[in-house]
């Protein structure tokens, strides 16, 4: 039997990094991954998630991955350099089924203090009718974790959209907690008003 390593799932580093990826946002904080002892936590300045690694690492740090992450890779270690430098290195499965170190990410050490989101995942949420959401954030959870079973879930006041996944979802990935923020109440009105003046110049 294979056994598991004591590393981070590189399936939930492609997820962070999927996720960085939709957006178009300059600034640090939606570049950039935030790794401590428990949580991977990634935000694109409209939706954060955040997943349980349970890897024998302890550091709290920020990176940026300069490097694509191999396909193949099933785990990835985050090694730190006595220079206070990071490089990540994946391990792929063999034919004789043990994992072996194949490939050596660059990483980018963020110097800036990631912000706390734990104020939006302490929040009560609850089910009913979820509030807009920009339509391509509802394929996060096919994009993220592949073919995957979800509900949504939203707070009391309208505010947020927290994604809620399977008992097998959260084994695989973590307990992810994928939150999104929502667009105005009025959002269909703004649109049908700017397709009115649109066609009013036609």
């Amino acid at each position: 039997m294979t056994t598991k390593l004591p590393y981070i799932e590189t399936s939930q580093l492609r997820a962070a990094l999927t996720l960085l990826k939709m957006s178009d946002d300059v600034r640090l904080i939606t570049n950039c991954i935030h790794i401590n002892a428990e949580h991977i936590e990634v935000s694109n300045g409209h939706v954060v998630l955040r997943m349980k690694h349970n890897s024998e690492f302890s550091d709290d740090i920020v990176i940026q991955f300069d490097e694509a992450i191999p396909s193949d890779a099933e785990y990835t270690h985050i090694k730190s350099y006595d220079d206070g430098s990071y490089v990540a290195i994946h391990y792929k499965q063999e034919k004789d089924e043990n994992f072996y170190p194949s490939y050596k990410t660059k990483l980018t050490l963020i110097k800036d203090k990631y912000p706390s989101f734990n104020r939006l995942f302490e929040q009560e949420f609850i089910k009913g009718e979820a509030p807009l959401i920009q339509a391509m954030y509802l394929a996060l959870p096919y994009l993220l974790f592949g073919r995957v079973i979800t509900g949504i879930l939203k707070t009391k006041n309208n505010k947020n959209v927290l994604f809620n996944f399977s008992s097998m979802t959260k084994e695989a990935f973590g307990d992810p907690k994928l939150l999104v923020l929502p667009v105005a109440d009025n959002a269909f009105d703004i649109t049908d008003k700017v397709y009115s003046l649109i066609k009013d110049d036609d």
